[in-house]
């Protein structure tokens, strides 16, 4: 059984190209339920990373994958429509937690490496996690800054 990558993708685009993106992953959605599988942009030449439990909210879109993220299909996506996309992506159980921005034929890809995840601790009897002397009420607190200072360190920002 597959470990699931879950991703939230948000297009940049004007009015009528956001229409049409958010077309194409509602008919992707529908065809998911007719059929009971997952669904590629007829568009896309890839034949790996089908997309699971689409859903379209707030100009946002939201799916998963199995085991890691499809960032190819989204790259074809985006120069399909002539898009930007800022994707956020994670699947704890296999250590991956990441944010991929696409932008004028240009992909950014910045991820969580393994030791990463060993900076910080988890007190189950606390419900707490420890970082740097602070507690956190979840990881995502945690992981989100290691993810942040990751970009820093290699954009510059």
């Amino acid at each position: 059984m597959a470990n699931w990558c879950l991703n939230t993708v948000t297009f940049e685009a004007d009015g009528t190209v956001m229409e049409k993106i958010r077309v194409l992953f509602l008919e992707m959605a529908e065809r998911e339920i007719l059929y009971f599988r997952g669904q590629l942009p007829q568009f896309c030449s890839n034949k790996h990373g089908y997309l699971f439990e689409i859903d379209w909210e707030n100009d946002e879109l939201f799916y998963l994958t199995k085991w890691s993220p499809n960032i190819t299909v989204m790259i074809a996506v985006a120069n399909h429509y002539g898009a930007c996309f800022v994707y956020n992506y994670q699947e704890l159980a296999m250590g991956i937690y990441g944010v991929a921005i696409y932008k004028g034929g240009t992909l950014w890809d910045v991820y969580l490496e393994p030791d990463d995840f060993t900076l910080f601790n988890y007190f189950e009897q606390a419900d707490k996690y420890e970082f740097e002397g602070k507690h956190y009420t979840n990881e995502f607190e945690v992981l989100d800054i290691l993810l942040q200072r990751k970009i820093e360190r290699i954009y510059k920002c």
